[in-house]
């Protein structure tokens, strides 16, 4: 289910990229119809600053979950999430019994009082 959510997260985002990449092409072309007024010092119009900017960390966010993609680390953290769950349903147990056990004990004291 993660790994599924996370590949609806890839898709939105590649889709995201597409349009911000169709946005800077058209602002590229408008920049060069364009008088020299508004441009920054290299020549970029402040929409393709900022949409260079967007690309940039959306990149930068592929980037990191990219880090995931290897599928024997995939697994590698699927066992340790099933390891801490496994210890965790051992702990519960655990207390469980212990709970179980000091009730008898407060239910035996009471009868025989």
């Amino acid at each position: 289910m993660r790994e599924k959510e996370l590949e609806n997260v890839c898709k939105k985002q590649a889709a995201r990229i597409e349009q911000l990449n169709q946005l800077v092409e058209k602002l590229k072309g408008e920049n060069n119809l364009n008088s020299v007024s508004g441009t920054s010092a290299n020549g970029d119009t402040p929409y393709i600053i900022e949409e260079k900017c967007e690309i940039k960390e959306v990149q930068e966010e592929l980037a990191r979950r990219d880090i995931f993609s290897d599928s024997t680390e995939k697994e590698s953290l699927l066992l340790e999430i099933q390891k801490k769950l496994e210890t965790e349903l051992d702990l519960e147990k655990k207390c469980t019994e212990e709970m179980d056990d000091a009730l008898k004990r407060a239910v035996n004291g009471h009868a025989r009082m």
